[in-house]
C-alpha cells in the first residue's frame, strides 16, 4: 500500500476518533415531577386561547397604544440593553470561534506580477494551495469548548431577556404610577374646588349669624389641607414624569402620557392556557 493512502487512513481515522470522543461528563436530564396542567373543579367551564403561552410578546399583553409607544422608545434609548445586546453578539462570535477549531480549512491563494519596460512585457503567475492547522480534538477538549461557548451564547442571551423584561416591567409601572398620581391630583383639585365654595358660603352664614366661628374655623382647615394635597400630588405626578423620562432615556410627548386612570388601563388580555 502507499504510503500516501495510509497516511490518509490514519487521518481518517483520528477525524473519526476525535469527533467521538470527550471528556465533559454526561449528565442526566432533569425531570422534574411537577403537575403538568392546573387542577380544574368540576362543572366548571374553562375557556382557552389557542396558542402557547411563551409565544406571547410584549406587544400582545399591552392594550394601551400610548403604553406600547413609550415602552418601544424605552427599548430603543436603554444604554443597558445595547450592552446586554452586544454581549449575544460577542457570545455568539466566541461560538463560531470554537466551532471553526474542530473542522480543518483549505486555504488557497493566487497572485498576477506583471513586468514592462525597454524590453517585451513578462507575466508570473503564482498559486499555492494549503490546509490550514486545526487542533486535532483527540480527547475532545475542543468539543467542550464549543459547549461551554454555547452556554455562554445562551446565558448572554438571557441576560439580555432579563434586561428587556425588567426595562419593560420598569417603564409600565411608571406609567401607571404617572396615570394614578394623575387622577389623585384631579380628585385632588375638585376636593379644592369643593372646600373653596363651602368656604365662600360659610363666611356667608358667619356674617349672616347663622353659622359659628368654630365652624368656620373647621372650613377653614379642611381648605388648607385640600390645598396641601393638590401640591403634593402635583409634586408626585413631576416626580412621575422624570422617573419615566429617565427610563425611556428621552422626554415622553405629551400625547404619550396619561391624563387619568381608568378602567380601560387594567383590563386583561385573553392569554392561552398554561
Amino acid at each position: 500500500m502507499p504510503k500516501y493512502a495510509q497516511l490518509l487512513i490514519a487521518l481518517t481515522l483520528a477525524l473519526l476518533s476525535s469527533g467521538c470522543a470527550t471528556l465533559a461528563p454526561t449528565l442526566p436530564e432533569a425531570q422534574p415531577q411537577l403537575r403538568q396542567a392546573w387542577p380544574v373543579p368540576e362543572r366548571t367551564e374553562t375557556t382557552a386561547v389557542a396558542g402557547d403561552s411563551s409565544d406571547i410578546g410584549w406587544r400582545d399583553v399591552l392594550i394601551d397604544p400610548r403604553i406600547e409607544r413609550v415602552v418601544a422608545q424605552a427599548l430603543d434609548h436603554n444604554r443597558d440593553l445595547r450592552v446586554a445586546v452586544l454581549n449575544v453578539e460577542r457570545a455568539r462570535q466566541q461560538y463560531r470561534i470554537q466551532r471553526a477549531e474542530q473542522l480543518p480549512a483549505i486555504g488557497a491563494n493566487a497572485s498576477l506580477t506583471r513586468n514592462g519596460g525597454d524590453a517585451a512585457v513578462s507575466d508570473a503567475y503564482s498559486a499555492s494551495l494549503g490546509l490550514a492547522s486545526f487542533e486535532l480534538d483527540l480527547f475532545g477538549r475542543v468539543r467542550s469548548l464549543s459547549e461551554a461557548a454555547v452556554q455562554q451564547y445562551f446565558a448572554a442571551d438571557e441576560n439580555r431577556r432579563a434586561a428587556q423584561i425588567a426595562l419593560l416591567a420598569e417603564t409600565v409601572n411608571a406609567w401607571m404610577t404617572l396615570a394614578a398620581d394623575q387622577s389623585l391630583l384631579s380628585i385632588s383639585r375638585e376636593t379644592l374646588a369643593t372646600h373653596e365654595e363651602s368656604l365662600r358660603l360659610t363666611e356667608r352664614r358667619h356674617q349672616l349669624g347663622a353659622s359659628s366661628g368654630l365652624v368656620l374655623a373647621q372650613v377653614r382647615t379642611q381648605l388648607e389641607t385640600a390645598r396641601g394635597d393638590v401640591a403634593f400630588y402635583s409634586g408626585r405626578v413631576e416626580q412621575d414624569r422624570h422617573v419615566l423620562d429617565l427610563l425611556v432615556g428621552s422626554p415622553v410627548t405629551e400625547e404619550n402620557l396619561p391624563q387619568a386612570f381608568d378602567d380601560d388601563l387594567v383590563a386583561l388580555v385573553a392569554l392561552p392556557a398554561g
